[in-house]
């Protein structure tokens, strides 16, 4: 019995790409919610908890993927983010790989590798959230350091989470 867990979040402007990635992920997901670019997206964030992963597109107006990346990894590390593309942008995937985006996937997608990684995605962001609740209570149990350096400890775990992440995927491909 496949068990749906999990909230996602799917970013891109164009209506039909948006309803076909709700509708799939939705087989996998709890909940499936949706923004049309990177400001409602970050709208949708800031009210929104619980959110695992976010897929998006790269290209959209009003703030692109890229952006939204920016702002997620620096307000909501824990959070996978997986880009899409219809462009193969050498360049774009570098920078949202550095960035932290968890993978890079190109358009037109096959749509059963998009749910295998939107499980990852459910997993990746699951177990983040977790590391983040343990640093919390770590942080309120038993040091008092500045809010900046609380941030820099999720961060960094968010990274080395990532990086396990990638290396799982790397050994996987081979």
């Amino acid at each position: 019995m496949n068990e749906k867990s999990g909230t996602l979040l799917v970013v891109d402007d164009e209506d039909m790409i948006r309803e076909i990635l709700v509708e799939e992920f939705a087989t996998v997901a709890e909940n499936v919610v949706q923004a049309r670019n990177g400001k409602e997206a970050i709208s949708i964030l800031e009210d929104t908890p619980n959110i695992d992963g976010i897929f998006s597109d790269i290209s959209m107006p009003e703030m692109d993927g890229l952006e939204l990346l920016e702002w997620v990894t620096e307000h909501r590390p824990y959070i996978g983010m997986v880009m899409l593309s219809a462009y193969g942008d050498k360049k774009n995937t570098a920078k949202a790989l550095k960035l932290g985006a968890l993978d890079f996937i190109d358009k037109p997608f096959q749509i059963d590798k998009l749910v295998e990684v939107a499980k990852e995605c459910i997993e990746f962001g699951r177990i983040n959230h977790e590391a983040a609740d343990e640093v919390e209570k770590l942080v309120e149990e038993k040091v008092d350091l500045p809010d900046e350096k609380i941030g820099e400890w999720k961060r960094m775990k968010h990274k080395l989470l990532v990086l396990e992440y990638r290396k799982k995927r790397f050994k996987e491909n081979k």
